[in-house]
């Protein structure tokens, strides 16, 4: 999660986005541009959270949802700041979260044993709304992610370069032939499919993803 009161945005950190890469390359206008340590940053040019988890006593984490940030900010910045964040076909999102999470799983799991496991829940829309309602004023769909990104760095007066974006954890997920393998590789089963779509309900229609 990041704030920058140099460029008057806020930026809500969904998982398995790309959201550790967007934050890495925006950071800049926050605070201190090097720093990706556990600490989390609160100055006069903005706010850098924790990249991982809150510490104790620490008011910002980095999957802080919307309606716990809004309060904290305050309903002047919330309203003048330009709020955004990635999304994801949630699909790919948790085949993306399997190959993340599944080395902290004793006997290495399948995605199925590792999704009967999993404390599952809609890991985006949750960052993004309050009421059930939309928070943001811009989204970066993970699939148009550089021209997503550029459209919203133009209005926020932000140079983007694609060639110099940078590649956070993005060696998580096997490729083939240079591509990551498809979701619909890994995921097993129709039945684990419908399971998915109905904990990401929510995420599906808003943005109308499909399996």
């Amino acid at each position: 999660m990041l704030v920058s009161h140099e460029k008057k945005f806020i930026y809500l950190k969904c998982g398995k986005t790309a959201s550790t890469s967007t934050e890495a390359f925006l950071q800049a206008h926050c605070g201190d541009s090097e720093l990706r340590l556990n600490v989390t940053q609160v100055s006069t040019r903005g706010i850098i959270s924790h990249p991982f988890r809150p510490l104790p006593g620490t008011l910002f984490h980095a999957h802080m949802p919307a309606r716990e940030l809004k309060p904290v900010l305050g309903e002047r910045v919330w309203s003048d700041y330009f709020k955004f964040a990635n999304v994801r076909n949630p699909f790919d999102a948790v085949v993306s979260a399997y190959f993340d999470q599944k080395a902290y799983y004793p006997g290495n799991p399948s995605f199925e044993e590792w999704w009967r496991r999993w404390s599952a829940y809609d890991f985006i829309w949750s960052v993004i709304e309050i009421d059930d309602c939309l928070a943001v004023d811009g989204i970066v769909r993970y699939e148009n992610l550089f021209d997503d990104l550029d459209r919203i760095c133009r209005r926020l007066d932000i140079g983007f370069d694609r060639a110099s974006f940078p590649r956070e954890r993005a060696q998580e997920r096997p490729a083939v032939g240079g591509l990551k393998i498809p979701y619909q590789e890994v995921i097993p089963s129709v039945e684990i499919a419908e399971e998915i779509a109905h904990v990401f309900a929510r995420t599906l229609g808003e943005f109308g993803y499909r399996y």
